[in-house]
């Protein structure tokens, strides 16, 4: 509802809003480079105000030392044009990073990296969930070599037990995420979670 009837590009700008005044009140310190991911909808990037959101928002965040992440999901219908190839580039020269959601649901893949350059692929936990403790999974290892092959960064997302996290681990995956590590935190539980697991 809020993709139809544009609401999503007012709550999306809101959001950030709130993560920068979190962020702002000096209760945590995140390392440089510290990845902030953000679902961005086909409605917001498609939409004609959406480079002056990368303009005003990225450098908000680059002061911070926070590298911005937007995930962009192969679920959506998105017409890969030229206009949506510029908004790609324009992106990516803010210092945005781009990382594609739910890798392998649809049939578009190959053309979704081709055009939108992602950073990293998030392997959808559909396939997560084929992993076990006797069966091998030679399509999760085929979607990390190839992303090795082209410099694409992969993650798993869905994790929930310590089988799938030494599989993925002993395959060579680079980022692990799901409910094995954490359910959904608050901000404030958030900087406690932190905490507790600093290096």
């Amino acid at each position: 509802m809020a993709e139809s009837t544009g609401l999503v590009i007012n709550l999306t700008e809101s959001l950030l809003v709130q993560v920068v005044n979190d962020i702002r009140r000096g209760v945590i310190a995140l390392e440089p480079g510290f990845n902030l991911n953000l679902n961005i909808s086909y409605a917001h990037l498609a939409d004609g105000s959406f480079d002056t959101f990368i303009d005003t928002r990225a450098p908000v965040f680059a002061a911070q030392g926070i590298t911005l992440v937007f995930e962009i999901t192969e679920r959506e219908n998105i017409d890969l044009s030229d206009a949506i190839a510029r908004k790609i580039t324009h992106i990516k020269n803010s210092g945005t990073l781009i990382a594609l959601d739910d890798f392998g649901t649809v049939f578009s893949n190959l053309a979704f990296i081709a055009n939108l350059r992602p950073d990293s692929i998030k392997i959808d936990r559909m396939f997560i969930r084929q992993i076990s403790q006797d069966v091998a999974t030679p399509l999760i290892d085929c979607v990390i070599d190839m992303a090795k092959r082209m410099n694409i960064l992969t993650t798993a997302e869905g994790v929930e037990y310590d089988y799938q996290v030494d599989y993925l681990k002993n395959n060579q995956i680079d980022c692990l995420q799901g409910y094995f590590f954490s359910r959904p935190l608050s901000f404030n539980d958030f900087i406690v979670f932190l905490n507790k697991h600093a290096v």
